[in-house]
């Protein structure tokens, strides 16, 4: 690992704990700004990499450090409705590194990328969402009450963080070393 990825690395994982706690209370699931790194994580980095911040993020919360929203941390974040997305993140910031390196550097192609990993998020997150409420908390709620909980009222936040996404992407791109959009 160059120190040029290490330090990118450093600063995105930083970005994702400050953007964790940019949260707005929205029922059982918080809207934060974390889909928003996790898709400039996708966008910049290999996927071992993308993998690896999401990884270690994912762990620093679980060892008690408070980088989740609403400055949570802790195992017993394991059981709560929201970590499903935490998890989410990991395969769904590798998959988009993935897609990206694959695909042509087009917008449509940048696009179909963010739009996979939020689709990745919003089925893992919303499965284990419905585990923990249905399961481990003893709670009813069918796939449409889960949809209405988790997935549906996040989809215009989602859209304008794919869009700020790929505009901090392209800014990203001409600054550092990155592949800009043709």
């Amino acid at each position: 690992m160059t120190s040029q990825s290490l330090t990118r690395s450093a600063l995105l994982l930083a970005l994702m704990i400050v953007c964790s706690q940019i949260t707005v209370p929205f029922g059982i699931i918080p809207f934060t700004l974390q889909t928003f790194m996790v898709y400039l994580i996708g966008l910049t980095c290999t996927p071992q990499s993308a993998a690896k911040i999401t990884s270690l993020y994912a762990l620093l919360g679980l060892v008690g450090l408070p980088v989740f929203a609403g400055f949570k941390g802790g195992p017993q974040q394991i059981l709560s409705p929201s970590f499903g997305y935490i998890l989410a993140f990991i395969l769904a910031s590798s998959l988009g590194a993935t897609l990206k390196a694959k695909l042509p550097r087009k917008l449509a192609a940048h696009l179909l990328t963010l739009i996979v990993m939020s689709l990745t998020i919003s089925i893992i997150g919303s499965s284990y969402m419905g585990f923990i409420l249905n399961q481990v908390m003893g709670q009813n709620h069918s796939f449409f009450d889960l949809l209405a909980i988790g997935v549906i009222p996040f989809i215009p936040g989602d859209l304008v963080k794919i869009a700020l996404s790929l505009v901090t992407y392209q800014v990203l791109a001409r600054q550092i070393v990155l592949d800009p959009l043709v």
